[in-house]
This record gives structure tokens, sequence and C-alpha cells, in this order.
């Protein structure tokens, strides 16, 4: 790189930064956080924290992406497969009972299965008085980074936290602007699992086990080891009953460090490496790589609606005024750009795992009930990704591909043989690091066998936005063709219908009504057929642009044929399943049944407009009446992508609303409230990262081509992607801009917009090949150079 390029770059991101004075990228508060959902959050993709800022006691809460209990298990029951044929039968005999019954025999056994868990509490004593002002505790998303500050008689106070991706630490500093006005106490505790604290005078170091009972045996998991290194001091530093003492100083860093013994990761020599390395670097030397390194990511984008951002007011005084009906527009880019925060800091190239349920951050209650802090395949997970080619972070899908191909796909491949005695590879419903890809260990829940191949669709996603052959030829297309070898054979011809349908398979995490009796286990529910056509659909479009398998892409086309098609119920819904069945949960938070809208583009109100009303239609019944409705962060996401991919920009704001003072906390998290086992708010980051996709389909979409759109002066290609400007733009957002997006077909998009119209939209193109905008029923055609752009002002 040369001297005059790192200069510009260097330019570029400082002007990045500049661009947020008035302090939009911020939250703040003016009171330390006497709970979880008041704490900010911190991460470098490895490593995570949750910062209170007490004055008199501080708490960090520590944890790591790869401190799992569980281990890798045997979780097939012996003579699965020999079952499918008799519950096939009962299938076909509509013989539910029987099929709920033998199904039992198919069920993946639980084992040690397993979940993240929280590592450690550090703490820190002040010995300062309590008698406060000027307190201040803030996040800065401009360069993730926590800040405190406040004064006491005639000191301030300041500390400031960040978690470094290129260091593999978390840093922290304490000043004071009087000499030895610094006295606090650092120790550790567990929770209520055991930790073992040693020190060498000047540092503490920690052993751990990842060991609990909900979900193992409480006997297996992963080593973790830690430890808390002082690296600057100017006053002095001792050990006392198991805590560090720091005394009569000024200026003191101190950095934790975290690492586990997950799948044979020597973590002893990681934390000694990390100590050795973080000691030979001052705190601004870490502070400058962690900004550097993160605003590579964060400022590719920025985002901003009218201008009463209320910045001055406290984020939670925000928050509860939304709650309380008010409105506060500027809080929604702030929380797009905190589920892009999010992200960046619980998933990096280098991540050795993909974010779990709660990202990298864990509030010890997930991990406490029947869900587990994991990667569950019926949404969550998928969720968490889908910003990331839209947002431009599509770096940090890394760690999912790289668990998909390598954890998920070879045990895949034995639970296809294992239980259904078919080729290729499945997963179902839930899965974690040691790769369980076996049915749940319950039928009301475990049979989802489309779970994997749900997932693995974001590989196409990501060929579908770079346009990187070599990506799709050497990782993607392996993965997606092993899911269709897998589709061909444990598809079966339904002699009722006629038709390739699948079974036992279950809706999630629905349930229909025979004769009043419940049941889940039925023949093609409708997220089967979707999810099994675009995989399908994808194995033959990657085929015919790689130039190879032809007839393999053949047999897939014959079996397209054969499926069924969407079926339209008695109230003008899609049907969940291919039977119009009665529903037995018909205000379930789940709507997989809706994947053709989002993710999949399979039902759009252009091409297939019947099948966007009963759509439509589905979603109106689900929230009817409205009490009864499951609300959870990422149902509610749900609501907020299918509005927007249906254009009905006012349900889609109203729903984006409902999330903001129904469902979000203190800090930002999204919340499942109390329900389906949850006694208590829990954080799932899905909630985040599904708003923030929202936010995008809103103003900007890429899914449809030329051959969609029924407008004969079109002379594009068939395939030529359109960009759609500004589909479900509600009243409200009168004024705004938003740059940086990244589009199907590689490029990147800014809109300007000024009294819901006034529209400036400019692409980039990033591969060189031709384009439709549209804004409304305006298009123009365009034909970009690599590196070119456009600006167009319809």
């Amino acid at each position: 790189m040369s001297n005059i390029y790192r200069v510009f770059l260097s330019l570029v991101i400082f002007c990045c930064a500049m661009q947020d004075v008035n302090g939009q990228n911020e939250l703040w508060f003016s009171a330390p956080a006497e709970r979880w959902f008041e704490a900010l959050p911190i991460g470098n993709g490895m490593q995570g924290a949750m910062v209170y800022g007490g004055i008199k006691e501080e708490q960090l809460a520590l944890t790591e992406n790869t401190y799992y209990s569980g281990e890798v298990s045997q979780n097939i029951q012996k003579g699965a497969s020999g079952y499918m044929p008799k519950i096939r039968k009962a299938l076909l005999s509509n013989d539910h009972q029987t099929v709920e019954t033998l199904s039992k025999n198919i069920l993946g056994e639980k084992s040690n299965y397993g979940t993240n868990l929280p590592m450690a509490n550090l703490k820190i004593g002040f010995e300062h008085g309590e008698n406060v002002k000027g307190y201040k505790r803030s996040l800065s998303l401009n360069n993730a980074a926590v800040r405190i500050n406040y004064n006491i008689g005639n000191v301030t106070y300041t500390r400031e936290y960040l978690a470094s991706n290129p260091d593999g630490v978390i840093a922290i500093r304490f000043t004071a602007n009087k000499k030895e006005a610094l006295n606090f106490t650092l120790e550790l505790d567990g929770y209520e699992r055991p930790l073992e604290v040693s020190s060498d005078g000047s540092n503490l170091f920690f052993t751990c086990k990842a060991w609990e009972k909900k979900h193992s045996d409480g006997r297996t998991g992963v080593d973790g080891h830690g430890a808390i290194s002082v690296t600057e001091n100017d006053g002095t530093t001792s050990y006392e009953n198991g805590k560090l003492l720091i005394s009569k100083a000024s200026n003191v860093t101190v950095v934790p460090t975290m690492a586990t013994s997950f799948m044979g990761n020597d973590s002893k020599k990681y934390i000694s490496e990390k100590m050795a390395l973080a000691k030979k670097k001052s705190f601004q030397q870490l502070k400058k790589s962690h900004e550097e390194d993160y605003r590579k990511l964060f400022h590719r984008m920025s985002f901003a609606l009218g201008s009463d951002l209320q910045t001055e007011v406290p984020t939670d005084e925000r928050v509860k005024k939304v709650a309380a009906g008010g409105t506060d527009t500027g809080l929604i880019p702030l929380m797009y750009q905190y589920a892009r925060y999010l992200t960046i800091a619980s998933s990096r190239e280098n991540s050795v795992l993909p974010s779990h349920l709660q990202g990298i951050w864990n509030d010890n209650i997930a991990c406490q009930i029947g869900w587990t802090c994991d990667m569950h395949l019926d949404v969550n997970t998928q969720m968490n990704y889908w910003l990331t080619e839209t947002t431009n972070l599509q770096e940090c899908a890394t760690p999912l591909f790289s668990w998909i191909e390598n954890t998920l796909v070879p045990s895949g491949e034995k639970t296809a043989k294992g239980v259904y005695g078919a080729n290729g590879w499945v997963a179902h419903t839930v899965s974690n690091p040691w790769g369980f890809t076996a049915p749940g260990w319950d039928t009301g829940w475990g049979l989802h066998p489309t779970g994997g191949a749900w997932v693995a669709s974001h590989l196409w996603d990501h060929y579908a936005f770079t346009g990187d052959v070599a990506f799709l030829r050497d990782r993607a297309y392996p993965v997606l063709k092993g899911s269709a070898e897998f589709f061909m054979d444990y598809m079966f011809l339904d002699s009722e219908t006629g038709h390739c349908m699948t079974g036992p398979s279950y809706s999630p995490e629905n349930k229909f009504l025979i004769d009043g009796e419940r049941f889940a286990l039925g023949r093609m529910p409708t997220s089967d057929l979707v999810v099994i056509r675009k995989i399908l659909k994808t194995c033959i479009k990657s085929a015919k642009i790689l130039g190879i398998d032809k007839e393999f892409a053949g047999r897939l086309e014959k079996y397209l044929e054969e499926m069924p098609p969407y079926q339209i119920g008695s109230k003008g819904q899609l049907q969940e399943w291919y039977f119009d069945y009665e529903e037995a949960l018909p205000n379930h938070r789940h709507m997989t049944h809706l994947l053709g809208v989002f993710p999949y583009a399979s039902i759009t109100p252009e091409v297939t407009p019947e099948f966007a009303d009963a759509a439509w239609k589905s979603v109106l019944l689900r929230k009817t009446p409205k009490e009864n409705w499951e609300d959870t962060g990422w149902a509610r996401s749900m609501l907020l992508l299918n509005s927007a991919r249906l254009w009905k920009p006012e349900a889609a704001y109203e729903n984006l609303t409902d999330m903001l003072r129904l469902l979000t906390e203190d800090n930002l998290m999204v919340i499942h409230p109390p329900t389906a086992g949850a006694q208590s708010n829990v954080y799932e980051l899905d909630g985040n990262t599904g708003m923030c996709a929202g936010v995008t389909e809103m103003l900007f979409q890429s899914h449809l081509t030329a051959k969609d759109i029924n407008v004969q002066k079109l002379k594009s290609a068939a395939d030529t992607p359109i960009l759609h400007l500004l589909p479900a733009l509600p009243s409200e957002w009168a004024e705004g801009e938003i740059k940086g997006l990244l589009a199907r077909g590689g490029f990147e998009v800014n809109i300007r917009w000024k009294e819901n119209k006034n529209i400036e939209a400019k692409v980039t193109s990033k591969t060189g090949r031709p384009v439709v905008l549209r804004y409304q029923n305006q298009f123009i055609e365009l034909d970009l150079k690599r590196g070119e752009s456009y600006t167009w002002k319809p």
C-alpha cells in the first residue's frame, strides 16, 4: 500500500468519524447500570463484556464465544432410518397419531448438547466517596468504546473500555486528574460455577470449566482460562486475599483476556501470548489499532432520518418516552447502527464460531432455560446474519460460512444416513458448536428437516451480492448441492396428491387440529416447500453459472415440476400446510410459511399478486385479536420484514414502532419477553439485527430482476437486477439519507430524499454489469463499468 493511499484512507476514516459530532451514534446514560439490560456491550468477535459503570463497584460480565458446555455426541437413535417406511405409510393414511408415536423413534438424543455460558464477573471496587457529580456513561458506535466520566470533589475520574480484535484483548484505562487519586481492587467470581483464581503479584489468572446440568451432565464442556493483566500503572500493585490492589495511581491500564480449550485449542498458550503482546503496548496504541480496524467496517454506512436527533436526552429516557407513546425518529437510525455494531462485536472473520442466540454476550438466563444459547436454525441464526450483506458487513458472515462447511455439513451427512437413509446432508431445528444436526428431542418442535438448508442459503446470498464465482464454486455450491441431494432422496411421490412431498415434518413451531386434537407432524408444511424450492433453484443456477453438473440440474428441474404449488386456504390465507388445516395456535409467533415473502421472494406483489394478498391475509389473521399475538423481538422483526416486502409502509412503520415501545430495553437491546419458556425478559441478538434488516427493506430492495417486472419498455436482460428505491417509505419519514447499502449484483447505493419525494440516488458498480434503478413506477436502465457511478434524480 502506497504512503499516499495510506494518508487518503486515514483521512476518509477521520472524516467518517467526524460526521457524528452531534452524538447521533452514541448511547448515553446519566447513571450507572443496575441490571444487565442497562449495561453496555463491547466485543471483539471472540471476547465480550457488559459494562455496568458502577461508582463504588464496577462490574464487567465477561464472555467468550467458545465457552460451551457439552461435547460432540452420538445423537442419532439406533435403527432410526428403519422407521421411515412405517411413518410414511401412516402419513399417507392420515393416521396422525401413529405418525407422532412412531416419529419418536427418529428423534435426536439430547445427550450432552450443551450451551454457551457466561465466563466470569470482573469486579472493581473503588476507594473513593460516592458524592458524584456530572456522571456520564456512554457507548460510542463510531469508535466501539465505552466511556465513563464523573467528578468527586475536585477530582475528575475517567474510564475507557474497548475490545480489540487485532490484539485479541479487552482493554480498560482508568485515569484521575489528581495524582494518587486512584485506589481500587480487582477480583473475579464465576457466578454459580466454580472459578479458581491465582496471582503472580501483579496479575490475576483464572481457570474455569463450562459445566452445567440443564443441557449436559455437569461434567462435560470446555476448560476456560483468563488473565487480568495490569499493563500500565503509575502507582503500586499488590495482591491480597484473591484481589489485586491498585494504590496511589492516576493512570492505570487493565487488560482482561480469555480463551478456551474448544477443539483442542491451547488456551494457556493463547493467554500467555496475548498478555505478552499487550504489555508491550500502551493503552493509546491498543486503542489506535482497535479504532482503525473497527472503523473500516462500521463507517462504510451512514443513516439519518430528519433533524430531530434528541441526542441531548439520555438513551434510557428516550426509550421510556417512546414506550409511553411518544415519538423519537432519531432513535431508529441509532438502533439501526447499534445492530451493525452488535454484529461487528459478535462476529468477525477470525471468530471461531458464529454468533449464538445472544451474540457474544450471555445474560445467564437463556442458558438456564429450555432453549439454550446455541445456533437455532428455525429463524434465529438466519436473522442474526441477514443484515451482513445489505448493510456492508460481508466479512462478518465468515464464521457462519465456516461453521456450516466444517461442522454442520459433515455432521449432517451422518444424520442424513442414520435417520433417513439418504445421501447429502441435513440439519434440523437446533444446532451447536459440537455439530448437532439430528432432529430435536421432541416431536412438537424437533422435526424441521429444512433448518440446515435454510441457513445454508446464506452462502448463495453472498454470491448474489458479490458475484464471486470462486466462492460459489469452492464453497457455496458444494454445500447447496449436498443439501439438494438429501432432498432428492428424502422427498417421496405422494399417491394422494400426485406431488413430491416431505414428511414427517412440522411448521415451526405451530400445530394443526384434527377432530379437536393437536398434531405437529404432517406432509409438506409450506416452510419446507419454500426452502426446498430455493435450494433446488439455486443449485440449478449455480450449475449453469459454473458450467457443470448439467445432468444433475436436469434432475432437479424434474423434482421442481413435481412439487406442489402454494395453496390458498378457506380464509383467503396462505396455507401453513399443504392441507387447509385449522391452526392449533392461530396467533403463534412463528410465521415460517411466509418465507416465500422474506427472504426468498418467491411471493411478491408484482409477480404473484394473488399469493401476496394471501400472505398478507396470513399476517392479519396471526395478529387478530392483537392482544393474543405472541410478541417477541424476532417475531416482530418478521412482521416488519414481511410488511416491507409486501409494500405496506404504514404497517411496517407500525411494527417498528411497536418494537420500540414494547420490546426495547434501556440499553436498546431487543427482548424476548416472558413467554415460550422464559420467565423474564431474555436478550436475543436477532431482535436487533432483524430490526435493522427490516428498516433496510423499507428503504431499499434488490431481490427482483428485469424478468419479474411487467414493463414492456425494459430492454435489459432477464437477470438484470432491479434496485428498488424507497419501496416501503412511511409518510412519517419525510426526510432522510442512507449511504453505503449493498445490492444483489454487486452495487453500492446511496439514497437521499425530502418531503417523502425529491429523491436523489447514487449507484456504484463493484462488478461491472447492467442494472435497472426503480423509484415508484419510474425506471432507468444503466450499463456501468466496474467502479463507475451514476446519480439519478427521478
